[in-house]
């Protein structure tokens, strides 16, 4: 009866706080909401672990008219090197990379005209945001080995994918004009010939 109710809510309840069940039901939730705010950050601060959902496949098979590094024999013993890198969206390409795959071809001695086979990264798997604050670049460089002092770089060629790749691709590239280094001018009149296959998973 109502009776019974006004005689519960004026009994002492010192063991239980508030008599109201209402404000006890706010405080219980906002217990809770409290707890899983703080789980949620605590999710938030630890760096999740990313998963690969694209993957790269790269293979060169030759070069022409490479820069004769060799005068007195008017050759050059060139490798390639294939690197996956990513930096920052804000910086240019170059600053600040982190190298994400690197590998190293065997050296071609005395040619101008190297033909490659081992110049190859197959499917190598990635994290790709197309919104994210990183790029991912694939970079292509053709060095020149010395024996005795260091090697000679004879240029480059480089894709941002997720600007020139945008979806799954497969390209043979012929007859590409490498470049200088970044920030570098000059002319390089080498081309290289390549096939580069992105896949981005579903």
């Amino acid at each position: 009866t109502m009776s019974d109710v006004h005689r519960q809510a004026s009994a002492p309840q010192a063991s239980l706080g508030p008599t109201n069940a209402f404000v006890r039901d706010r405080e219980e939730n906002k217990a809770a909401g409290d707890a899983e705010a703080k789980a949620h950050i605590a999710e938030i601060n630890t760096d999740p672990v990313r998963d690969n959902n694209a993957k790269l496949s790269v293979q060169v098979f030759g070069c022409r008219n490479l820069q004769a590094s060799d005068l007195v024999n008017d050759s050059s013993d060139p490798y390639v090197r294939l690197l996956l890198v990513e930096n920052p969206n804000l910086k240019p390409l170059g600053v600040e990379e982190t190298v994400l795959h690197e590998k190293t071809s065997s050296i071609q001695y005395a040619t101008r005209q190297p033909k490659f086979k081992d110049a190859v990264m197959n499917r190598v798997p990635f994290m790709f945001d197309f919104f994210g604050d990183k790029r991912v670049v694939l970079r292509i460089e053709i060095w020149d080995h010395d024996k005795f002092t260091s090697d000679d770089f004879l240029g480059q060629i480089t894709l941002e994918l997720g600007a020139d790749v945008t979806e799954n691709c497969k390209v043979r590239a012929s007859n590409v004009r490498l470049m200088p280094r970044y920030g570098k001018r000059g002319h390089v009149y080498s081309q290289i010939d390549c096939l580069i296959h992105f896949e981005l998973d579903e």
